[in-house]
């Protein structure tokens, strides 16, 4: 990607915000699309066993709902993987009326996918200690009230057709069927979720730390970051904690949204949601620290690099005595201005890939924190 011209801004940060936005339940298999000419063979479960749902443990508190499911017994031919066997969940109240809080973005429409999820985080993992079994944890955050706090409500997971790839090729697993789950009116033993209103010390901090949450699989970090500063921004959590130290894998941005390119990156403040995988036990431990420990401007974008960015990272070349030698130049692309480079010259002991790298890393720059909440249990 880093040898072509091509990186349309819009293009760009299209695919940046789908795959933001599913990135909590981001996988190193992520199936390719299918071929609408060529659609792929569908796979029949009717000599397998049915896959089992357990919930092993409820949340609630007066600003969210969260789970954590396992699945059992979800076999997939042998090869292929799968990101998340679960494709819906929603939450059907006593008045009748039913709602989702979580869709597989391959299930439904994209503005159905933001409309469901946008008060949603979650987490979604294979056991690797058992074939077909998986661990989705799942934060919902009642922002609109739409459950009585007192109130008993039904949970309908789906387990429906999804995408199986091997890498090279892809299937359709079939439909599974539907799971009512057990949930409870919650017992609040112990708060597991904590708002931050006061800044940081000092005028110019440009980080608010605005909650922080932990499930049994992952803690949520949410920040905003404020910067004068037209590129993206890629935030980087970390969860401090009995010696431990977490970082984030995975993070959504909330705010501005919906998400456009142009909106985004004119907005001088900017937040998001942030994923942080741990091991903990959550109902025993000391005092810990969250937040973010730093964010990273990225400039190589050929939508939002200037041309004065461009000759500075050329002229960083030349007084670093760095072996690549480059041509920055504008053209335009779908009617707006673009700024790119070519490398004109390098090392025959290196790829013309790793030429790239070398000026994309003079492309970015790192603000460091950290900033930091303290936390009592």
């Amino acid at each position: 990607m880093a040898g072509t011209n091509l990186r349309a801004g819009s293009l760009v940060f299209f695919l940046f915000s789908v795959l933001a936005f599913v990135a909590c339940v981001r996988t190193e298999n992520a199936s390719p699309a299918a071929s609408p000419n060529h659609p792929p063979p569908v796979v029949s479960s009717s000599e397998e066993a049915a896959p089992t749902i357990s919930v092993t443990w409820f949340y609630r508190d007066n600003q969210r709902v969260s789970w954590e499911i396992i699945v059992e017994n979800y076999l997939v031919p042998a090869g292929f993987s799968i990101s998340c066997p679960i494709t819906e969940i929603r939450i059907e109240l006593p008045d009748g009326s039913a709602f989702p809080v979580y869709f597989d973005l391959e299930a439904v429409t994209l503005d159905s996918f933001y409309a469901a999820t946008h008060n949603s985080r979650w987490l979604c993992t294979s056991k690797n200690e058992k074939p077909g079994k998986y661990r989705f944890s799942l934060m919902y955050f009642d922002e609109e009230k739409r459950i009585p706090i007192s109130k008993q409500f039904q949970t309908i997971l789906m387990l429906g057709s999804v995408y199986a790839s091997n890498g090279t090729s892809q299937i359709l697993l079939p439909a599974r069927g539907e799971y009512p789950l057990a949930s409870g009116t919650g017992d609040i033993r112990q708060v597991l979720t904590w708002n931050f209103a006061a800044p940081f010390a000092g005028s110019n901090q440009p980080v608010q730390i605005n909650r922080v949450a932990l499930n049994p699989s992952f803690a949520l970090v949410e920040a905003c970051i404020t910067y004068d500063d037209q590129h993206y921004w890629k935030p980087n959590a970390i969860l401090k904690i009995d010696g431990k130290i977490f970082h984030d894998t995975a993070y959504t941005p909330t705010y501005p949204f919906p998400y456009d390119l142009e909106t985004t990156i004119k907005n001088a403040k900017r937040c998001y949601a942030l994923i942080l995988p741990h091991s903990l036990n959550i109902h025993s431990f000391s005092s810990f620290q969250a937040g973010i420990e730093n964010f990273v401007i990225q400039m190589n974008d050929s939508n939002t690099l200037t041309m004065a960015e461009c000759n500075a990272a050329k002229s960083r070349l030349s007084n670093q005595s760095l072996p690549v030698e480059i041509r920055c130049y504008s053209f335009q692309l779908r009617g707006e201005a673009q700024t790119w480079f070519d490398i004109l010259r390098f090392p025959e002991a290196i790829k013309r890939e790793d030429a790239y790298a070398i000026v994309e890393g003079l492309l970015t720059r790192t603000i460091q924190g950290p900033w930091l909440v303290e936390i009592e249990p």
